[in-house]
Parts: structure tokens; C-alpha cells; sequence
């Protein structure tokens, strides 16, 4: 009975171990948001980008920078184009459901708007990139989206 007994324990060690792995988020970035957005704007081309205030951002975004631990949101001046980069850090095991569905609602607006008489700026919107690493998330509308990516990846 003994043996059984110490078996089911370490079985149930193991399950627990494996459960935490698997719900643990991926590890988090030590870096800054400053850091972060620095090394991404000094490989592709922001002119005619303006970095956007806390106010603007839940006016943009209809997200709270308060509930973030930093967020950099750059966008065009221009009404017609639809060029911007957004680089949002969670506070530690935070959720970034609420911050990925606002952003695809303005994505998905965005395509709306721009699809019938904009055809450049609305094939520039079909190619945006939007993913969640490091406890980031990372959303650009840019020429160079790739450039931007990898310098996201490599900084992190």
C-alpha cells in the first residue's frame, strides 16, 4: 500500500509541474517600452509619425495607458494614411485579450473605411502585423513591417 501510495504522490507532483508549464506565460522581456520602441524606430522610416499622448492613445485605442506598465503609440498626421506602430508592455501575468481585440476592431474599421477609394493605404492595412511576445504586443501599418518585426524579435 505504501508503494502506491508514494507513486500517486509522484504522479500527482509531475501533473502539477506539467500543468504549471503549460499554463505559465512565455517570460517576460526585462526591457522598457522606451528601449523596446527605440531600437524598432531606429531601423525603419516614422516621418510623418507623431508619438501620441495618454489621452489620444484611449481616444485612438479606447485603451487606458494607466493599466499597462508602458505603452508607445506612434501615428500618422495624415487622414489618408494609415501608416502606425504600436508597442504595448503588460504588467506581469496580465491578460492581453482586452488590448489585441481593441486593436483588431481598429484594424478591421480601418479596412472598412479605406477599402473602397483607397486602394494603397487599404493593401498597406491587409499587411499589418499584430502578435503578443516577451509580455509585449507588437502592431505596425508600416512600408517596412518586417524590418520593424525583427527588430522587435532581436531586442527582446
Amino acid at each position: 500500500m505504501k508503494k502506491y501510495r508514494i507513486a500517486e504522490i509522484i504522479c500527482i507532483v509531475i501533473l502539477l509541474v506539467f500543468i504549471g508549464i503549460l499554463s505559465a506565460d512565455e517570460t517576460a522581456s526585462d526591457k522598457t517600452v522606451k528601449e523596446v520602441a527605440g531600437a524598432v524606430i531606429s531601423d525603419v522610416d516614422i516621418k510623418g509619425l507623431s508619438k501620441q499622448n495618454e489621452m489620444q492613445i484611449k481616444k485612438e485605442l479606447s485603451i487606458s495607458a494607466k493599466d499597462y506598465d508602458g505603452i508607445y503609440f506612434v501615428k500618422s498626421d495624415e487622414v489618408m494614411d494609415v501608416r502606425e506602430l504600436l508597442i504595448i508592455k503588460l504588467k506581469d501575468n496580465q491578460s492581453s485579450d482586452d488590448a489585441i481585440k481593441k486593436i483588431e476592431k481598429r484594424i478591421k474599421d480601418k479596412q472598412t473605411l479605406f477599402e473602397g477609394y483607397a486602394p494603397e493605404q487599404s493593401a498597406m492595412l491587409k499587411n499589418y502585423v499584430l502578435k503578443q511576445e516577451a509580455g509585449f504586443i507588437f502592431y505596425c501599418v508600416l512600408e517596412e513591417n518586417e524590418t520593424a518585426v525583427s527588430a522587435f524579435n532581436k531586442i527582446l
